[in-house]
């Protein structure tokens, strides 16, 4: 009888377990997707930590974050812009130069996602042959609706 008793508790602690780890389900029984929002930020470190060369073509790889929606999601735009702008000497100078709007060395195509995708997108930066030694600018913005967020981080250029 001990035994018994044993299993049937076991069985019970094992399906209480397992109810914490399934998908909600609808009044018929089955199984729903949580609908969720997605957001983009830039971007995966080895992105930005790596040192770079004229000519280089490298990627900007967007970090997506999925943020479950109480209701139903309604699909909007977001567009990705990155652009990479003139260089710098040094530190002092590149944030010297902050100040007044950068001139862009080059602008990756625009990639054009949604809030609901549900891959992470990537940007392309072709850096130009004629590119000189220094750093650089890196700046992306999302446009969500109108709503535009941006940020910046520092490339290095090296010749190889």
């Amino acid at each position: 009888m001990r035994r018994q008793t044993r299993s049937v508790a076991a069985a019970v602690v094992l399906l209480a377990a397992m109810a914490g780890c399934t998908t909600p389900a609808d009044q018929t029984g089955h199984a729903t997707l949580i609908p969720s929002v997605a957001t983009f930020t830039c971007c995966e470190a080895v992105d930005v930590d790596t040192v770079r060369h004229p000519g280089e073509t490298f990627e900007i790889h967007w970090i997506m974050n999925l943020t479950p929606s109480p209701s139903t999601v309604t699909s909007t735009q977001v567009v990705l812009d990155t652009t990479l702008s003139s260089g710098y000497r040094t530190v002092e100078q590149l944030k010297s130069a902050e100040i007044k709007a950068p001139t862009a060395l080059v602008r990756a195509a625009s990639v054009i996602t949604s809030n609901t995708a549900t891959v992470a997108p990537v940007s392309v930066i072709a850096i130009p042959r004629t590119a000189t030694p220094g750093l650089y600018n890196l700046t992306t913005s999302v446009n969500t609706d109108g709503a535009v967020s941006s940020g910046s981080s520092v490339i290095r250029i090296e010749t190889p």
